[in-house]
């Protein structure tokens, strides 16, 4: 069987050029139904090959992100050169490129009016007036309400304590509370507030190279929050997991991922204290490395390896540790991530049999989540967001599992009746996830910047599915619903758009193709080629295989004023 010998000799034993001659020996693989593409045509539309270095620059300084505003998992440019950093089959980029193909017009209805803005970032304010700060322990407050749960790497008594305790001397544990406070005063405030910048240059100067060189756990938990949440809400892809890589090894280096061979009840305490703290900042970065990883394309390195990680699944230390129910239940759903991360990176065409075993490990996952933990959600507010991601994360998953089989009968330009049944299963349901995943957001998200801007990501993700639908299948018989989702997307985007700083550009990217949709559907054949020979001389520089284009760079968004004043009119909500 082809997959067996691809899984077997792939990537290091036989060359591109080889597995392409396999696919292409073998087309019952993807049915008897001859596509009109070649495999090597497939395989350069949807899995990149590194022809050219790949580049990027995502540094946070002297930028402005309402400026900068791109979607991390959607494998946007962020830089002003439109370099990019590598995204696989899993990425939204690989959507991009089947859209084209299958419509090359719909290029030139895109980019129309698209030039990229040449104005120079203005310079993002280091210091500002305490007075105008949102108050700190609000912003703990909110922190351990609304981002606690889903990471619970910090023991919660302690940055109370040491606030109240005056000033600190310490650097690791300066970084940790600015960036406990960094991201609480994100959780308490709306988009326009960006009082999270004081913060985060408080802790920027104890977060260094030689910081690295020093071993603390107060260090690690500083770079999980900064890696694992705040440089993604930055829309930092690539320096995140720089970020929490390095995090991951210096929590190796202190043993993090390893259980004490004693038995906890000779331990004192405080000590059992310490070692419940390890493991749970150990888990998190696994899983914020998993979730962040899961829609880049990019191999796991081994981070899962079940032989190796001993430590032991977090203990809740009360009956009010909800943070202890959802990491136990997160680290075993992300378990699951890194074999689906790796066989895409081995191999980016997966048959439909394997999609589907690997699809009833996540059903298994979905069904054995504690009936504790539903039970709890409605009526505790600290678990509305962590739940509502939970679910959300879960539907995209499986999304992503289930995307490339999709592409692949796009570019085939397949009908129903030369599908086999497990091609058609996969197709489908990946279709009705991204709707549910539409319905999922609506009904979960709620008017918090924590719950928007991961509700924002998630939306664009599933969005995609039916606006390539309307490209590939504009006679199918679920159009109308398809509309219909988009629609809602919209409509939602709009919803968010105070509390999330990609929504508004996520929601012109969704119209502009949308809009797209309908002009290639009205659009002559002849009409359609005709524009593709008139914009082949662009190809380098708008659309190489090897980069991603900036979406968000439209002219009527590209020029935004960060004024130094920013802060005056903060929104202040209260946590709950």
């Amino acid at each position: 069987m082809l997959l067996d010998h691809l899984v077997d000799s792939a990537p290091g034993t036989k060359s591109r050029e080889e597995l392409i001659g396999l696919l292409g020996s073998e087309p019952a693989w993807f049915g008897d139904y001859p596509g009109p593409m070649s495999p090597e045509e497939e395989l350069k539309c949807i899995d990149l090959s590194p022809q050219q270095d790949f580049e990027w620059d995502e540094s946070v300084a002297n930028k402005d992100p309402a400026a900068d505003v791109s979607d991390d998992v959607n494998g946007l440019a962020l830089s002003l050169d439109n370099k990019s950093s590598y995204l696989g089959i899993s990425s939204i980029t690989a959507i991009i490129r089947v859209i084209v193909q299958i419509a090359p017009n719909a290029k030139t209805w895109i980019l129309n009016g698209n030039a990229r803005s040449a104005n120079p970032y203005q310079e993002c304010p280091r210091a500002i007036n305490a007075a105008l700060l949102l108050d700190e322990m609000l912003c703990i407050n909110a922190y351990f309400t609304h981002v606690h749960n889903s990471n619970p790497l910090v023991n919660e008594a302690l940055p109370r304590s040491k606030h109240l305790s005056g000033p600190q001397n310490d650097s690791p544990w300066i970084a940790l509370l600015n960036m406990v406070l960094t991201m609480g005063s994100i959780a308490v405030s709306d988009a326009q507030n960006h009082s999270h910048f004081v913060f985060y240059w408080r802790a920027n100067p104890h977060m260094t190279l030689e910081s690295l060189g020093a071993g603390h756990l107060e260090t690690v938990q500083a770079f999980a929050i900064l890696g694992g949440s705040y440089l993604h809400y930055l829309n930092k892809p690539n320096l995140a997991s720089v970020i929490t890589g390095a995090a991951l090894r210096m929590a190796v280096a202190l043993g993090s991922h390893l259980e004490p061979a004693q038995k906890s009840e000779v331990f004192s305490d405080d000590a059992r204290l310490q070692f419940e703290t390890r493991r749970r900042t150990w888990w998190c970065l696994f899983c914020l490395d998993t979730w962040a990883s899961a829609t880049l394309g990019r191999p796991s390195l081994g981070r899962w390896d079940p032989g190796s990680i001993t430590a032991s699944l977090p203990t809740a230390l009360d009956p009010e540790d909800f943070g202890a129910i959802c990491l136990r239940t997160s680290v075993e759903f992300c378990k699951i991530g890194p074999g689906i991360q790796d066989r895409f990176a081995r191999a980016p065409l997966i048959s439909s049999r394997e999609i589907l075993e690997y699809d009833t490990q996540i059903l298994r996952w979905e069904s054995q989540i504690p009936s504790q933990l539903r039970e709890l959600e409605a009526k505790n507010p600290s678990l509305r967001a962590p739940c509502g991601l939970m679910r959300s994360r879960y539907l995209n998953l499986r999304l992503v599992l289930c995307r490339p089989r999709l592409l692949i009968s796009c570019l085939r330009q397949e009908n129903q009746t030369v599908q086999q049944p497990e091609e058609r299963q996969v197709i489908d349901t990946c279709r009705e996830i991204a709707e549910a995943t539409v319905q999922e957001v609506a009904k979960s998200w709620f008017k918090n910047q924590i719950s928007a801007w991961n509700a924002v990501l998630l939306l664009f993700q599933a969005t995609m599915i039916p606006l390539l639908g309307l490209f590939s299948d504009p006679d199918h018989e679920n159009v109308l619903k398809w509309r219909q989702s988009i629609e809602k997307s919209l409509s939602l985007f709009d919803e968010m758009r105070d509390f999330s700083l990609a929504a508004q550009r996520s929601r012109e990217v969704v119209a502009r193709i949308y809009e797209a949709s309908e002009k290639a559907r009205t659009s002559p054949t002849d009409a359609q080629r005709e524009v593709q020979n008139e914009w082949t001389w662009l190809e380098d520089q708008f659309w190489p295989l090897q980069q991603d284009m900036d979406w968000f760079s439209f002219p009527e968004h590209g020029d935004v004023t960060f004024y130094m004043d920013f802060l005056a009119g903060a929104y202040d909500q209260s946590p709950g």
